[in-house]
């Protein structure tokens, strides 16, 4: 459409030409319309209307009684959420379902984050993403929600099945520990790369998912994939919530890096490749109840100025190098009760802190039977305290000694 000036006998030599009022004691007779500055407007709107909110036919969704239907339209169509919205996703949904803002589901994560990423999400709006009970197989390298609005998105999956489990639920193989979480759980996705990416933002609460991985990559990440001292990346720091989750058989399970943080409560990383849980370049995770144990590294790591807490219930046990880690980072944990964390068996040590590392440990479980021999080392400026812990053996440097380089461990 284009300026349509007022209709003069012969043609107007203004395509700019402003309409007038007509004014009879002045002598103005007023602008005649040309039919297209009518017409064409209403077509135009029309149009919209009619592609928007109908099929796309001529009068397909026009309304002579409604007034506020070109409004409707642009909210519509336009990239804006600006109410509470619960998008779903059903294992017989569709990668483009018809309206998502009605309900059609999605058939998979992967589908929802890239219908999601090109909206944001406006002011006390939260987007709920609600998943059905079922398994979902996801191709993509990576789920990723590295959404500028992510704080204000919830992934929120049908109950568990059954009660969370606990450390005895597990057994060490892994096909049967994965059948086990299998059963818990209700809704599942099995990942060929990695499983979540938040970045840029973060993501408010991820509830009740188990992921299983090809172990090849991480689990979930809170901010860049990449570490700090290698390649920053796009996706920024981040952070988020994860409540009843599993993470099994990726590369490594739980990674905030380059500031990220992540509050985890009733969390397992189990069989992974690599580490279970890693904080690094100045990121934070606290947690309650979290599970890291049978990975093939360690099972917590935290370093590069990073700081974990863990209180309450926790064990980091049977992985194949040190169960509690920290190199150049800091590792706090408060068991609620003596031995309801722990860190026991693991290959090499239960608990290792290098390079000024500080860990403080309260009623912590550090058995080494079944494992390596240590139940913690210190070394290179480190600290270790350990406070009403039980089932220590070979420490090292021994009790209230200094050791390798200003190193320094403490039983109290």
């Amino acid at each position: 459409m284009e300026y349509a000036p007022p209709y003069i006998p012969g043609g107007n030599p203004d395509p700019n030409a402003p309409y007038v009022d007509r004014d009879s004691p002045g002598g103005i007779r007023g602008s005649v319309p040309p039919a297209r500055a009518i017409e064409d407007p209403q077509r135009e709107i029309g149009y919209v209307i009619d592609k928007v909110l109908g099929d796309g036919t001529f009068r397909s969704a026009q309304d002579p009684e409604d007034t506020t239907q070109l409004y409707q339209s642009i909210i519509a169509a336009a990239p804006l959420i600006t109410q509470n919205l619960t998008i779903n996703v059903t294992t017989s949904g569709s990668p483009t379902p018809a309206d998502p803002f009605a309900g059609d589901p999605f058939d998979k994560l992967s589908s929802a984050f890239a219908w999601l990423r090109l909206r944001r999400i406006m002011g006390n709006a939260i987007v709920t993403i609600a998943m059905a009970a079922g398994t979902y197989s996801e191709s993509v390298v990576e789920l990723d929600l590295s959404h500028p609005d992510g704080l204000s998105v919830k992934i929120i999956a049908a109950d568990l099945l059954a009660a969370f489990p606990i450390r005895a639920n597990f057994n060490g193989v892994r096909a049967t520990d994965e059948a086990m979480l299998r059963s818990k759980w209700a809704v599942k996705v099995e990942c060929a790369g990695d499983g979540i990416v938040v970045g840029r933002s973060g993501l408010s609460l991820m509830k009740n998912i188990m992921f299983i991985g090809a172990g090849i990559a991480g689990g979930i990440y809170f901010g860049t994939t990449e570490s700090f001292n290698d390649d920053f990346g796009g996706d920024g720091p981040a952070s988020g919530s994860i409540r009843s989750c599993a993470f099994i058989g990726f590369a490594s399970g739980i990674l905030a890096r380059s500031s990220g943080s992540a509050s985890l409560m009733d969390v397992v990383v189990c069989h992974c490749a690599g580490i279970g849980i890693l904080a690094n370049d100045n990121s934070y995770i606290r947690g309650s109840n979290v599970f890291s144990i049978y990975n093939g590294a360690e099972g917590l790591f935290a370093r590069d100025g990073s700081k974990v807490e863990i209180s309450g219930t926790g064990h980091f046990d049977a992985n194949a190098t040190t169960g509690i880690y920290a190199n150049r980072g800091e590792i706090y944990m408060n068991a609620a009760t003596s031995g309801s964390i722990t860190a026991t068996a693991n290959g090499i040590r239960n608990v290792f802190g290098t390079e000024f590392a500080r860990i403080s440990l309260a009623f912590l479980n550090l058995n080494i039977v079944g494992g390596g021999s240590v139940s913690a080392t210190v070394t290179n400026d480190a600290k270790i305290f350990l406070f009403s812990c039980i089932n220590l053996a070979n420490l090292s440097p021994t009790d209230d000694t200094v050791g390798n380089n200003n190193a320094y461990l403490k039983v109290l």
